[in-house]
Formats: structure tokens, C-alpha cells, sequence
């Protein structure tokens, strides 16, 4: 099992518990507990010239983790079949679904759920988004120049809502290239933490001038 070692940057003895720890890529939760534990350890400290310096109340030690040990930390599980089935469905012109929600199993920030599906459009969606959610909305929307001429387009809707804290939309940024590994093709990305976002006529506009899919799976920003 490839095991990744923190580096300590800090150490004292009234910090023993996080001295020498261990994460593991293959066990993804027990990891993002922990570093949410450093994290909140974190926050009491801020960070000067590059250097972390702790508050004059805690003796310090803490860890800074790497860019390949985040993004393990952090990458999100999708392997459940229904996921798939959402996203296949949604674009299966003979289904009446034309819209899946995605958000995170049981609470886990690190494995992804079918949350929602349904058929009716895009206000039927957006009325499942929260402030306190946040996930991934796929949308099937028909768009017509004239009564003879039809076209499908897909819409990929990262959703962070307001309520919804600084570690989980740090995780999402991160996240998102898995999620794009399941959710593959659509022709337009809309990033939305307000349901002000979703218009349909501004999403219609940008769908209009998009063009042809994204293949190529452009980074989210949030």
C-alpha cells in the first residue's frame, strides 16, 4: 500500500499526536478527517513571509502537505453505477429526464451521490439547489432557431451555495476533475452559488454562442 508522509514544519512535544502521521491514498475519508483535524489547528495560526506562525496560546506543530498529497486527500470516490446511469439517462433523447443532481453521500466529503434526477427542465432543478449544498447539476436544455430546427445541449452546473464553508469549497475546486471524468460532455460550464446564476435566458445566450461540446473539460472556478 503507497503510504505518503507528512512534513512537519513545526514539532513539540505537546503536539505529539500529529508528529510522524501517515496518510494513505487508498483510504481517502479517514485522511480528509484528519487533515480537517490540522486544518482547525490551522486556523489559529496565520502565515508570515512564508513561514507559519502559531498564536502565543498553542505551542506549535503542524504539517504542510504537498501538491500530490492534496490532491489524493482531497479526490472525490464516483464509482457508484447510478452515477453513470444519471448522467446516461439525462442525455438519452427517448428519456422525459433531463436533469441530475449530484451531491455527497451521507455527508462524506469525498464520495459522490445521485442526489436528484427529474423532467422537469431547468427551473425544476434549480429549485433542489440550496445555500447550505453544494454539488454538481447536469441539464439537458432544447434549443430552437425556427419550429423546423431542434437541438439538445448539455449544461454542467458546478453549485457551491452561500452557506456552504471555506474547507468544502476548497475541496470542490479539487473535486471537480473527477467529477468531470463522469459527467463528460457539455457544452457549457455555469458556475453558480446563487440561483440568480441559473437564468435560463443568460444560459440560452451562452449556449447560442458556445458552439460545439467541451471536450476538453475546462477547470471550474468558484
Amino acid at each position: 500500500m503507497q503510504t505518503t508522509h507528512v512534513t512537519p514544519v513545526y514539532e513539540n512535544s505537546h503536539w505529539t499526536p500529529f508528529r510522524n502521521t501517515m496518510l494513505s491514498n487508498n483510504n481517502n475519508q479517514d485522511s480528509l478527517l484528519l487533515l480537517d483535524d490540522y486544518i482547525r489547528e490551522w486556523k489559529r495560526c496565520c502565515c508570515v513571509g512564508g513561514a507559519i506562525h502559531w498564536g502565543c496560546c498553542i505551542k506549535p506543530t503542524t504539517y504542510i502537505f504537498d501538491s500530490d498529497t492534496k490532491k489524493s486527500i482531497m479526490s472525490l470516490n464516483v464509482t457508484d453505477p447510478a452515477i453513470a446511469e444519471a448522467y446516461e439517462d439525462v442525455r438519452d433523447d427517448k428519456s422525459s429526464t433531463n436533469w441530475a443532481f449530484f451531491d455527497f453521500a451521507d455527508g462524506k466529503p469525498d464520495r459522490l451521490k445521485v442526489a436528484g434526477t427529474g423532467s422537469g427542465g431547468l427551473s425544476e432543478f434549480v429549485e433542489q439547489l440550496k445555500p447550505e449544498l453544494a454539488g454538481w447539476g447536469y441539464v439537458r436544455m432544447n434549443m430552437s432557431n425556427d419550429e423546423y430546427s431542434q437541438r439538445v445541449k448539455f449544461v454542467l452546473v458546478p453549485w457551491c451555495g452561500d452557506s456552504v464553508g471555506v474547507m468544502r469549497k476548497a475541496k470542490l475546486s479539487i473535486q471537480i476533475a473527477d467529477v468531470k471524468n463522469i459527467l463528460r460532455n457539455f457544452h457549457i460550464e455555469v458556475p453558480a452559488s446563487s440561483t440568480h446564476d441559473l437564468e435560463e435566458n443568460d444560459i440560452m445566450t451562452r449556449l447560442r454562442r458556445a458552439g460545439g461540446a467541451n471536450y476538453d473539460r475546462q477547470l471550474s472556478s468558484y
